[in-house]
Parts: structure tokens; sequence; C-alpha cells
């Protein structure tokens, strides 16, 4: 009995061992959500996951430019086509494949759209055209299977520099990760949900797109080999399960009269469709509007919904018809918050943005530097009595002044001394702090939330506005009233 009762307590041990041991992987390996990443794909990945079986009609898969440019909510809302978007931050044509053949034992998508970007030689140090950080970002989120042990190991095996057991007991890779811990480490499952079905809107400023004319249909290009043996695997699960291989190259991808008759020919070849961006009459399809819209590489919230809106003709010519999802249904709302949210990070008129600001989701952070006096048209000095504020900046010259509006509740203050106030936002998810210092009490302002400074700290109303359904800052502006410039960003306040 007494050796019993010892094997029992020896095997309790282990076993409270084991559980720590993989509560502090779990701990410790980085987390790419969006609350934190413009490519989160910790929480896309974990999102798919979360998806019902066999209710993904179409996957995307590529690297981060895939992430920003199609909006599987935008697909579904116009057309009722269910989609996930799997990209993930320099994913490669390996990366890809290996996604794919994890997605295929929980889903049995009708089409995969493929990023042909990383088809060519980018990283050139590694001979799976990814970086070890980027690698993890898309293996360190799977379950474990077959699938992530057959990758583990096809990755070490191509690269020695990395170690198998690394991957299985992360803390081996992250262990000096401690230092850096935030909340968000300890709480996954309030972040590691993916509303957006792995699409990421960003914003993004206007950059002018380089068409591309083919002149030369004999030359070919030749694929990094790893990519070109990948890509035939993809095309193999593909027809093995009776999927649509779609290849696109999107505006600002690597283009040249070799790349492009390569990747024609090899769709002829394969029973695949090969949809260039760049080609100006593919690109007409777009119909950009210059300079709101960005389409070129990280496409901005716009120029994805213009890219999607193409996309969605595509997959409509493939026969892939819409349905009704509850998945997607609760989700709508969600994508109208993010149109709303680039709406006010776009606009540069004060009486607009005042109006905007009544947004209920929105925690609205003001300090003042040095002067704020100037008066307002009586539009926007009626928004701001509709916000709840009390002081009439006019005539309040060199004043400090603060203000905090959130769910409701109002704090604001003005003094001709310098002023301070610490606090919390939605509902105490995220900690602020204010400085505010009129002219004579030193002509700054701060307004840190979660230890991170977004005030533009320049001359005038500073206002930051932080979205209390995404988690985080979507507008940082300054508006000299005095000088009349209207609303001014980062970018305008270095220029001058």
């Amino acid at each position: 009995m007494k050796r019993a009762g010892k094997i029992l307590k020896y095997l309790c041990f282990l076993a409270i061992l084991t559980a720590g041991l993989f509560k502090t992987n779990e701990i410790m390996a980085p987390k790419f959500t969006y609350a934190n990443s413009n490519w989160p794909s910790t929480a896309t990945i974990s999102g798919f996951y979360d998806m019902k079986p066999d209710t993904v009609d179409v996957l995307f898969l590529g690297s981060s430019v895939m992430v920003n440019a199609f909006s599987p909510q935008q697909i579904y809302n116009d057309t009722g086509i269910r989609s996930y978007n799997l990209g993930s931050g320099h994913q490669s044509i390996f990366l890809s494949y290996y996604l794919l053949k994890e997605s295929l034992r929980f889903q049995h998508p009708q089409a995969v759209v493929l990023d042909c970007r990383f088809c060519w030689e980018l990283i050139p140090e590694s001979v799976l055209n990814s970086g070890e950080g980027q690698i993890r970002l898309a293996i360190d989120p799977l379950k474990w299977s077959a699938v992530k042990r057959e990758a583990v190991h096809d990755i070490c095996t191509r690269d020695p520099s990395q170690s198998e057991l690394s991957y299985y007991l992360t803390n081996i890779r992250y262990h000096e990760r401690w230092k850096e811990l935030s909340r968000s480490d300890f709480m996954p499952a309030d972040i590691m949900c993916s509303p957006m079905k792995g699409y990421s809107a960003i914003a993004g400023t206007y950059e002018e797109v380089r068409l591309f004319e083919p002149s030369d249909n004999t030359g070919q290009a030749e694929m990094q080999p790893v990519m070109a043996e990948y890509l035939d695997r993809i095309t193999a699960l593909c027809h093995e399960n009776d999927i649509d291989l779609i290849l696109i190259d999107l505006p600002g991808n690597n283009m040249n009269d070799g790349i492009y008759n390569t990747l024609s020919y090899y769709a002829e070849n394969n029973g695949a469709e090969y949809f260039n961006f760049m080609l100006p009459e593919n690109f007409a399809m777009l119909q950009e509007d210059a300079p709101r819209e960005r389409l070129i590489t990280h496409a901005n919230f716009w120029g994805s919904r213009k890219l999607t809106a193409v996309m969605e003709g595509i997959l409509q010519r493939h026969g892939i018809a819409g349905t009704t999802d509850a998945q997607y249904e609760e989700t709508r709302g969600y994508y109208d918050a993010l149109t709303e949210n680039f709406t006010l990070s776009d606009t540069d008129d004060i009486e607009t943005y005042m109006r905007l600001l009544r947004n209920p989701r929105y925690a609205v952070l003001m300090t003042v530097n040095d002067d704020c006096s100037g008066a307002m048209s009586d539009t926007a000095r009626e928004y701001w009595r509709q916000l709840g504020l009390q002081y009439d900046l006019a005539g309040q010259v060199r004043k400090s002044y603060y203000a905090v509006i959130d769910g409701g509740q109002v704090r604001e203050e003005m003094s001709d001394y310098l002023l301070r106030l610490q606090g919390t936002v939605d509902n105490g998810q995220a900690v602020f702090s204010l400085d505010s210092a009129g002219f004579y009490s030193g002509s700054i302002c701060s307004i840190l939330i979660d230890g991170e400074e977004y005030s533009l700290n320049t001359k005038g109303l500073n206002i930051v506005v932080y979205d209390t359904l995404t988690d985080r800052v979507i507008d940082s502006v300054n508006i000299d009233i005095r000088a009349d410039e209207g609303i001014r960003r980062k970018e305008q306040t270095e220029t001058g």
C-alpha cells in the first residue's frame, strides 16, 4: 500500500509538472491578435478552429498582403459566399501548403485563392523563403496533429539551424519573453477571436500603382526551388479534394514578363486560374479612388473594399453559391463598426469630426498643448456640447485643459496650471494617463494608453480616440482652432 501511495504521489507530481510546463509554454508564446497587430496570425488560426466544420467555401492563403486585401465579411455581406483569410506575415508557399493541409482536416472549401508573391525568392538566406519568426507565426498556433508534426519535421530537416524540440516545448525558444508579458498572455480566450475571419483592416496613405503590360510571351522566370515543389503539392491537394485553385498577383507584387508567363503557363497546364491585378484591364475593374484608397502592397481599408469586390466576381464565376450562416450574420455589426472607424480617421473637417465622436463605442481623450482658445463654428460647438462637455474653449487663452468621455461619463478640468489625470476606460480594459499644460505652465501634453504615447503633443487640442469594440486606438489628431487648419494627423504635424 505504501509503495502504491508513493507511485500515486509521483504520478500526481508528474501530472502537475507537465500541466505547468504546457501552461508556461502557452503563456510565453507570443500572441498576435487584432488588438496588437495588423497581421494577427495567432488569433486568425485560433478563430479558424472555431469555425463549424464544412462551413468555409473559400480559403485565402498567402503573406501579409492577403491579410489586408480580402474581407470575408464583405464577401458574405455582398454574395453570401463564406470564406476565411488564413494569410500571415511572410507566409511562403511552403507554409501555405501546410496551412491548407491542416485546414482540410476541418473544412472542404470549393476554392483556394493563393497569392503568388512568395513563389519567388524573397528571403535569400532561408531555403524555406521565410525567417524562423515568420514560420512560427503560422506553425506555433496550429493544433498538434500529424500535419503539424510533419510540418515541424520538414522545417527542421530543410533548415538544420532550427530545433524540432523547440516547436514542441516553445518555452525553449521564448523563455526570455517574461520581460514583456502583458495581460493578453494570461487571457488568451478573450483575445483569440477572429470576428473578421482572418481579415485585418488597416490605414495607409496612397501610393501610385505601377501597372504591368506584357511585352514578351516567351521568357520564363525560375521559381525558388522549394516554393515550386510546394506549389505542386498545393495543386495536387486541390485536385485530390476537387478544389478550384485560383492564383493571384496583387498590386505591388514583383512583376515582369518572366513571372507573368511562368504563372500563366502553370495555371493553364494545371487546371487553375491566374488573375493578375496589375494588368491594366484588371486594375481598371477596381475603379481606384485616389488618394483615399491604397491598393499597393498592404491595401488600406478602402482599397481592400475594391479588391474584395473584384474577388467576389471571380468567385461567382467559379460557381460558388451564397447561403445564410449565423457565424457571418453575427459579425456584420463588427464590420459596420470598422467602416465607422475608418470614416472617422479619414475625416479632416472639424464639424464632421465632432459629430462622429458622439459614437457610444468611443472613449475620447482630449488634452491641450499651449493654447486652444479659438472659437469653433456654431455647428461644431453644438456637437461639442452633445458630447457632454461643459467648458467652452473660446476665450480661454493659454489654459490647460483635459477631457475624458467614456461610456456616457465625462471628466474634464481647466486650469492655469499643469493638469494631470490617471484612470481607466472601457470598463478597466485600458489604463490612461493625461498631462495638459497651457502656455504659462509648459506648453506640453501627453495621452498615454497602456503605457504608449498617442498624443501628437502639438499646439492646440490633441484628441485620441479609443474604440471599445476593437480594443484599440483608432485615431490621434490635433486641432489648432486659432490657426484654422482643420484636422491634422501625425504625418501632417511632422511636415508642418
